[in-house]
């Protein structure tokens, strides 16, 4: 499917933004964008993760989240979503094998919002002028008017339009969507680590669906 434009995005992570790898900061820093290319595909996954909480009789409000979840749920999610509409971008850092001058930079721009920037850009080709971008919830409206800013002023066409439209900021547990991408970048960042469950589910159920993934170091 990645020759058709996106229309929708959806945004999580995994790791943390910390450089202090030996005081317990994760190697990796991982912002996945899943994108569907029209809105009866996300409203087709969508459903197929509401059906999954009632065929597992787990509660309507119930969160599924890669880092907690049994393997038994993560297998029943995946084969859930796969057969669905959706492509993924995933822009990882590599904090162990950057250089102390280019995480410098990282860092001044904010790793969070590199990374962020860094997703987009790959995934800019199908990107549709004002696409709606929903990101996993984190800081208030300052932030969010500040996110939304860096990426209209950074994600433009050849003509220097923005690319990204309206901006959310929701709370995954709230959301099938933000669920799915935080399951596309905790898969992505521990099969990074060489993980076998993660190389393995990776496989199996997102290789299909994986549009592009960049690591930078």
């Amino acid at each position: 499917m990645t020759g058709i434009e996106a229309v929708l995005a959806f945004v999580d992570e995994s790791g943390d933004t910390g450089r202090k790898i030996l005081n317990r900061s994760s190697r990796y820093f991982v912002v996945a964008v899943v994108v569907f290319h029209d809105n009866d595909a996300a409203r087709s996954c969508d459903y197929a993760i509401e059906r999954l909480r009632h065929s597992l009789n787990l509660p309507a409000r119930y969160e599924f989240h890669y880092a907690k979840n049994h393997i038994r749920i993560k297998e029943a999610f995946l084969k859930a979503v796969s057969p669905h509409r959706f492509d993924y971008y995933a822009f990882s850092i590599d904090k162990e094998a950057t250089d102390a001058a280019s995480l410098e930079a990282v860092f001044s721009e904010g790793m969070y919002e590199f990374a962020l920037r860094g997703a987009f850009e790959i995934a800019k080709p199908r990107l549709v002028r004002n696409i709606s971008v929903t990101i996993d919830e984190r800081g208030g409206k300052r932030f969010r008017n500040e996110i939304a800013a860096h990426l209209r002023n950074r994600i433009i066409d050849d003509a220097g339009n923005a690319l990204i439209g309206k901006l959310n900021m929701r709370r995954s547990s709230g959301d099938n969507m933000l669920q799915l991408a935080d399951y596309v970048a905790g898969i992505t960042n521990r099969a990074l680590r060489g993980q076998t469950q993660e190389l393995e589910l990776r496989q199996r159920y997102l290789l299909s669906h994986e549009a592009s993934r960049e690591v930078w170091h």
